[in-house]
């Protein structure tokens, strides 16, 4: 699923080794690389057949199974990929990871940039990986083509802290629910090809879920509309992910694009409503990026400040979705705290924001405030 790859070594020396293994098993072919494929040797330089390296093939395995960080590298021309960023075409990287002390497998992969507002605010955009065509086992076989990246935006260490903030932020939405996207954390290292030196850089990064899988983990169709409204979103659900958004300080969404969120619905459709599911939670001020700027129509000059925009729903739904944050209340502040990669600042910045939302909603009364904001700013 991932860039050009050095994968973390942990004490199963081949554990998170074997996605990126799997995710080569078949044959790619690329006209005119300027790269070799293939799996070397790393001593002697090399070529180690398919079949060799394939015998250390588990049956399966799931990128997303634990919280270890992936060691990845990525290697293309990226002068160019800058240069380029406005014309919405891929571009060969090469993809290179260890498999154990003596074998590093390269797979030749394609980038491009994505996001309208990154490609021109970004040094370096987001990436889009293609991985079409490539045959990968994750639970069982099956075709990955696209896979989003999230990396650093500036090479300036508050940059790669909003990375950081926004992996933690889909870590807790899944403590409210399965039907979310999974991510993975990474150690990603970019080597500039298009530079005299090979210039390299390296940040924390992550990969998302893409929606097609999560559709079929959670066994239910993936709603690929473009137009929708709130009321044709389950009311439980849509409560849930207004109240998340509310408490993470996020107003960048809307149901009618839909915009930033994906659309998923049970296979024998007994319930004809959908279920919505966010994503991009760049712009939340528990992020607080410097970029980020709430819409002017919002009436809003801060991310910090926290706006309900949600239907109106029963009193009872609105209760049982606080119920639902105050039970979790807990298992929230234990996965901030818990977090290992940002500084105890930043982590103690993030519980403060949070508990700001904890202290209103445990008042007594505090479901009065979502009944009388509801249905507005939608």
């Amino acid at each position: 699923m991932i860039p050009v790859i050095a994968a973390h070594i942990t004490k199963s020396p081949l554990g998170c080794f074997f996605f990126f293994f799997l995710l080569f098993t078949c044959h790619l072919t690329v006209a005119q690389s300027q790269w070799q494929d293939g799996a070397f040797n790393t001593r002697t330089g090399q070529q180690i057949s398919e079949d060799q390296w394939k015998e250390l093939l588990p049956k399966e395995f799931d990128l997303f199974q634990n919280d270890e960080v992936l060691e990845i590298v990525l290697e293309s021309d990226f002068k160019q990929f800058i240069r380029d960023k406005d014309k919405d075409q891929y571009q060969e990287a090469l993809l290179h990871f260890p498999l154990n002390d003596t074998t590093v497998v390269k797979r030749v992969v394609r980038i491009k940039p994505r996001g309208e507002f990154r490609k021109k605010y970004c040094s370096v955009p987001p990436i889009k990986l293609n991985f079409k065509h490539i045959e990968i086992y994750v639970n069982s076989i099956q075709q990955l083509e696209k896979m989003k990246m999230v990396s650093e935006c500036k090479n300036q260490s508050n940059y790669e802290e909003y990375v950081l903030k926004e992996y933690l932020t889909y870590k807790l939405y899944q403590l409210f629910t399965d039907l979310s996207f999974k991510v993975k954390l990474l150690h990603l290292t970019t080597i500039d090809t298009g530079s005299k030196k090979g210039k390299t850089n390296r940040s924390f990064a992550f990969v998302i879920e893409e929606a097609d899988d999560l559709a079929k983990r959670s066994d239910m169709l993936y709603l690929t509309v473009k137009t929708a409204s709130p009321n044709s979103i389950v009311e439980t659900n849509m409560a849930m992910v207004a109240v998340f958004h509310y408490m993470i300080g996020n107003t960048d969404w809307s149901i009618a694009g839909p915009h930033n969120f994906k659309l998923m619905k049970e296979k024998d459709f007994a319930q004809d409503k959908a279920l919505a599911v966010p994503y991009d939670f760049d712009y939340s001020g528990l992020v607080n990026a410097s970029y980020a700027v709430p819409s002017e129509n919002l009436g809003i000059t801060n991310v910090r400040t926290r706006l309900f925009r949600c239907p109106c729903y029963s009193k009872e739904t609105f209760i049982e979705t606080l119920n639902l944050f105050i039970n979790k209340k807990s298992a929230v502040m234990k996965t901030i705290a818990g977090f290992p990669h940002l500084a105890e600042s930043a982590k103690k910045d993030i519980t403060n924001f949070i508990n700001g939302f904890y202290r209103q909603i445990e008042n007594k009364d505090g479901v009065n405030f979502f009944l009388k904001n509801c249905g507005k700013l939608l």
